[in-house]
């Protein structure tokens, strides 16, 4: 993959799939209570899981971001956080495979 394809990505993530302000909020405060760091919790709070899913998640076309890049491509989803279930991309690798992975033929 080249560089200016993870770029996209990105870009088009950050538009329409990343948590809003408010919810990363709601995270670190729930981080705080805990005494932890988002690089050493161990999960999401349910909240967040819940709010992030419905507000942001559902109303993203994963399958047209998936589409938009050469099917040769890989993409991967990186995180800081020591547990993969802490990081806020974990609901979307929850998605089906199906639904991350599959691209609608291209004429």
């Amino acid at each position: 993959m080249e560089a200016r394809d993870c770029c996209a990505i990105c870009a088009s993530a950050a538009e329409s799939g990343a948590p809003t302000t408010e919810l990363r909020l709601l995270q670190y405060r729930e981080d705080d209570r805990q005494g932890v760091g988002k690089r050493n919790r161990i999960v999401l709070v349910t909240e967040y899981v819940e709010r992030h899913t419905r507000e942001i998640l559902d109303r993203f076309d994963l399958g047209a971001l998936v589409a938009e890049h050469p099917s040769s491509s890989v993409t991967a989803l990186f995180c800081v956080e020591r547990d993969p279930q802490a990081c806020h991309r974990s609901p979307v690798a929850e998605r089906p495979r199906t639904e991350r992975t599959a691209a609608p033929a291209r004429p």
